[in-house]
């Protein structure tokens, strides 16, 4: 069992809830991580799990399908039989102890990145980035 923080998802399939035959309700979802760069860019998907109260609020938030998240969970590995039978694969599994929305750059109508909002001219000050002259006694240490 390892605690892992994933700085950066996107959520691949919306929550869904799941009740057990034992009536607890748990949250699912999966999320996408890419990893390395350029051509050697890889994506790594991973199954979430998450208690009834998180799911609730992921859902309150409007989490869907594309939206960035960091999350910190525990990673195990389940073992899934392979569509064709052909053996086991280990499935990497988080339990999701906490979440937040990763800010992304919003984008334009033509597909740019929008530019963040011109900032506020710099106050000037008076003797600012000038030398001072200090005697010693002028310090108070």
């Amino acid at each position: 069992m390892t605690t892992v923080t994933i700085p950066f998802a996107r959520i691949g399939k919306d929550g869904v809830q799941v009740r057990e035959h034992n009536g607890t309700t748990f949250g699912t979802f999966s999320v996408a991580v890419d990893q390395g760069y350029g051509d050697k860019k890889t994506t790594v998907w991973y199954d979430c799990v998450v208690n009834s109260d998180i799911l609730s609020r992921m859902q309150k938030a409007q989490v869907k399908q594309g939206s960035a998240i960091s999350l910190t969970g525990i990673l195990t590995f389940k073992d899934v039989e392979k569509r064709d039978g052909s053996g086991k694969v280990a499935v990497p599994k988080i339990s999701v102890l906490a979440w937040d929305y990763v800010k992304t750059a919003s984008k334009k109508e033509d597909g740019n990145t929008a530019s963040p909002p011109p900032a506020a001219p710099a106050q000037q000050y008076e003797g600012v980035g000038e030398p001072m002259d200090l005697d010693d006694d002028d310090l108070p240490f």
